[in-house]
């Protein structure tokens, strides 16, 4: 497990996905095999995961200088949230792009492509707005917009509308 209280936890869990691992992020706090486990954490299982998972867990987990909790025991003490519960929710690896040029501060751009690239160390596909032609969307589950010195086209805007209600996160 990784603390939840950490913010370099989440860059972890992103990396750790990109290299296919499957992880629960817990809910709430609870305290396993006598290890208090923070909301927030996020905890690789054996049991979903191809032999030899701890070897990457660990070097993320090192990379970004973050303490790794084992646990034997799954069974939360009480109503404390146990694995297999409903407190812990399986992660989704973000597939993420990011809508430039056009409108978008060039500034503000390049600031999430590098948080992206250099600082959380995750894949991400760069989409220009001077050069929408119905984009496939599909394929994300992340948009992201940088700030703007004016509305968004509106070809754009009618393709973002159903991604999203069909369950996009839009930011």
């Amino acid at each position: 497990a990784l603390p939840g209280a950490d913010d370099r936890t989440v860059f972890a869990a992103a990396r750790l996905m990109e290299r296919g691992l499957e992880l629960l992020v817990l809910d709430e706090p609870t305290t396993l095999d006598g290890k208090a486990l923070d909301r927030g954490s996020v905890v690789a299982m054996r049991r979903d995961n191809a032999a030899g998972f701890e070897q990457p867990f660990a070097e993320v987990a090192g990379e970004l200088g973050l303490p790794v909790t084992a646990v034997r025991a799954g069974l939360g003490a009480g109503d404390l949230a146990d694995i297999g519960g409903e407190h812990f929710d399986l992660l989704s690896t973000p597939r993420i792009a990011v809508i430039g040029r056009g409108g978008a501060s060039s500034q503000d751009f390049g600031n999430l492509h590098f948080l992206l690239d250099q600082r959380i160390g995750i894949r991400h596909s760069l989409l220009d707005e001077t050069q929408w032609f119905g984009n496939d969307l599909r394929r994300y589950n992340v948009i992201v917009l940088p700030d703007r010195g004016g509305p968004l086209p509106e070809a754009i805007a009618r393709q973002l509308k159903p991604w999203v209600e069909q369950g996009g996160t839009l930011i």
